[in-house]
């Protein structure tokens, strides 16, 4: 069974199911869909619900009953719904489907080129290093953080300025910081975002002026 962690790529990234024969998929409904967080969405095809247990581990996740009440007419689920949350994802979806889907994949391969182009203007390296079997996701990059400067001075220092941007988990806390470019984020978000970044790193003594991150995104961003 072919299982698929596309939380923060579906909506973003292509993702192509049935032609990858994927046989389960999730994703969040918080990530690339920009709806507010609380739904699990998951993609099960026939293969692997074959190979469901008779008896599932878990109550409230369990699979076979989540698809029994979704074959139901009309579609239901097995427990009482988070209404408000089912809404906002119909909203998000008719969203994103008058923008397009594959123009709002280009948008944040475009918007995520534009923060890689930023973070070399500004010496920034990326986070991991890819190869010829790898490539940068266009809904988040990771970069290390500069030197000399501290995880709380960069991301403490952003989030006083109104700027908030994630840090690294495990055993990557304090070490990367990340900015993401899926949903509805705005060219204008990731202007203000490297332009507080540039503020805080002029501060800190990383550089020595102001632009050259904000220039390079824009040529991304306007090409």
């Amino acid at each position: 069974v072919f299982i698929v962690d596309g939380i923060s790529s579906i909506g973003g990234n292509e993702f192509l199911t049935d032609e990858w024969n994927i046989d389960i998929a999730i994703t969040g409904s918080q990530k690339a869909l920009a709806v507010p967080p609380g739904l699990a969405v998951v993609s099960v095809s026939p293969r692997a619900e074959a190979r469901f247990l008779a008896q599932s581990a878990s109550y409230y996740a369990d699979l076979k009953a989540h698809l029994k009440s979704a074959r139901k007419s009309p579609a239901q689920t097995p427990f009482t719904p988070a209404v408000p949350l089912f809404f906002a994802m119909q909203e998000a979806l008719h969203m994103a489907a008058e923008e397009g889907f594959a123009a709002r994949r280009e948008r944040a391969a475009k918007q995520a080129e534009s923060v890689r182009s930023a973070a070399k203007a500004l010496g920034i390296e990326l986070f991991p290093q890819t190869n010829e079997n790898s490539h940068y996701s266009n809904t988040v990059t990771a970069m290390k953080m500069p030197e000399g400067v501290s995880d709380d001075k960069l991301r403490g220092g952003m989030k006083k300025k109104g700027v908030i941007v994630s840090g690294g988990q495990e055993q990557l806390k304090g070490k990367i910081f990340r900015i993401g470019t899926m949903g509805v984020c705005s060219s204008g978000d990731l202007l203000r975002t490297i332009q507080t970044l540039e503020l805080i790193l002029l501060k800190e003594g990383n550089i020595h002026s102001c632009g050259v991150g904000v220039e390079a995104m824009s040529r991304v961003l306007d090409s």
